[in-house]
């Protein structure tokens, strides 16, 4: 338990020399903050978070390739121009930094990881850290991948975790915190045909209850839906190939109570929907664009997923259909994740914001990564940037089949929206409540509407126009 301490108290004076030595590229232009470390060998994001006024807090691992091979973690916060504003080393050795959220004051909490005991952690605005509550003690060595809040303000993660010294073999593992630190439940499921076995990503679901990606067969992934206490309710395993390092992301599907994964299956990605215990396939992705997820983001309106691309990183922007929109390349693969603390996945590299810019952090040999882009693609520049207008209406699913989700800016204070055929005949007119709505694919005298594309338009000053398909 001292060590916990005693890494975190040693190390203020390494964050310090850490913060000088990385250094952001002055020949960048636009919102790309790329900055090296020449006192490590490697670097690799791991999570990323937005705080209230747009500034990033990215938590990135790294590598010291020496006699010793150290291995650490730190905490890089940027102001909204993509600036550095401070960096925070905050483990260094075996320890390991899970990061949780952020909060209304934008002080950012993390679970710290040493040998047997962990503890909550905060990390101001200004990069002050401090303790919740007190080291407790693991049931084995773990390492989490993610973690997120419930509801009730707890935190449950999910990870890895030794199965046995002796043969060297991994569980897949959960632990339940309280908002004080408390370890409330721990649970830790065992594969035999994958010694490095680790639960690769978690969702909260509406009923309270989480999913859970991990593999308890020789092929293929699993999806374990358990209560906060780690009780299975249900398992699902999904016939398609299992990558021991990326595994099965899986992403809340918005208006809905149905999530989206994306796995590996053969020469690709797969995109499905999971709702009720059913698996919907929605498309797939050929290897040529991404090789495999690292993380992904679901809008209304679109799926955006990052990954290795060969030896570099790839974002890509898709509609619902699965037709690219716009992919941005990145050199190196935030591969160096691998070596880092044994391995971890990184599942959260990716954010939004209100104006629909999408934030991305990666890494590259020593270098921590962090790129801002506008809903087209194309670089942010440093200036702020305006809610663009295709973002005021939104709807959802596209294409869709029994209902859709419709929601408008609440800025606009529309009241209504209408909807027409291709032919541009009015076939239903919707009022909103505090700018939501829902149509159940029917035209104003309660018949079914034909499959085919639609339009939607609001009412208001700006008059915003979508198109929609619908699928019968």
């Amino acid at each position: 338990m001292k060590t916990l301490r005693l890494t975190t108290l040693t190390l203020l004076l390494l964050s310090v020399f850490l913060s000088l030595a990385a250094q952001s590229d002055p020949a960048q232009s636009g919102y790309i903050y790329d900055a090296a470390d020449p006192v490590v060998s490697d670097q690799a994001s791991s999570s990323i978070f937005l705080c209230s006024d747009n500034s990033v807090i990215v938590f990135s691992n790294w590598d010291v390739i020496d006699f010793f091979n150290h291995s650490g973690n730190a905490i890089t916060k940027l102001d909204p121009q993509g600036s550095r504003l401070w960096r925070r080393s905050v483990s260094s050795g075996y320890p390991m930094i899970t990061g949780v959220d952020v909060d209304e004051d934008d002080c950012a909490t993390f679970i710290f990881t040493d040998v047997d005991c962990c503890q909550l952690y905060k990390i101001s605005s200004t990069g002050v850290i401090s303790e919740i509550g007190e080291p407790v003690t693991l049931p084995s060595s773990t390492y989490f991948h993610k973690a997120l809040r419930t509801s009730d303000g707890d935190i449950v993660a999910i990870g890895r975790a030794f199965h046995g010294w002796s043969s060297m073999y991994y569980c897949w593992t959960y632990c339940h915190f309280s908002a004080q630190g408390e370890i409330l439940a721990t649970a830790s499921w065992y594969n035999s045909y994958s010694p490095a076995a680790a639960s690769s990503d978690i969702a909260l679901m509406d009923n309270g209850n989480l999913l859970i990606s991990c593999a308890l067969g020789e092929e293929g992934s699993t999806i374990l839906e358990i209560t906060v206490s780690g009780d299975v309710i249900n398992r699902y395993d999904i016939p398609h190939s299992y990558h021991v390092w990326y595994g099965l992301n899986i992403t809340k599907e918005p208006y809905a109570q149905s999530h989206i994964l994306a796995y590996d299956v053969d020469n690709g990605i797969s995109i499905d929907r999971f709702s009720d215990g059913s698996l919907e396939h929605l498309f797939s992705i050929p290897e040529s664009i991404i090789g495999h997820v690292s993380s992904m983001l679901v809008t209304p309106d679109n799926i955006l997923i990052c990954g290795p691309k060969g030896s570099n990183g790839v974002l890509v922007m898709l509609d619902w259909t699965g037709n690219v929109i716009w992919t941005r390349d990145q050199s190196g693969a935030n591969l160096s994740d691998y070596a880092i603390g044994i391995g971890g996945m990184p599942k959260s590299l990716l954010a939004l914001d209100d104006a629909g810019c999408i934030y991305w952090a990666w890494g590259r040999s020593n270098h921590l990564v962090v790129v801002k882009l506008l809903p087209n693609g194309q670089v942010a520049n440093q200036d702020e940037v305006q809610v663009p207008a295709a973002n005021l209406l939104a709807a959802y699913p596209n294409p869709m089949k029994s209902h859709l989700a419709i929601k408008t800016d609440p800025s606009l204070r529309d009241d209504s929206v209408n909807i027409y055929n291709i032919r541009g005949e009015l076939m239903r007119r919707l009022k909103l409540s505090d700018g939501e709505t829902l149509w159940d694919g029917k035209d104003s005298s309660g018949h079914d509407c034909p499959s085919g594309i639609y339009l939607l338009k609001s009412n208001n000053e700006r008059s915003q126009v979508k198109k929609i398909s619908k699928i019968n």
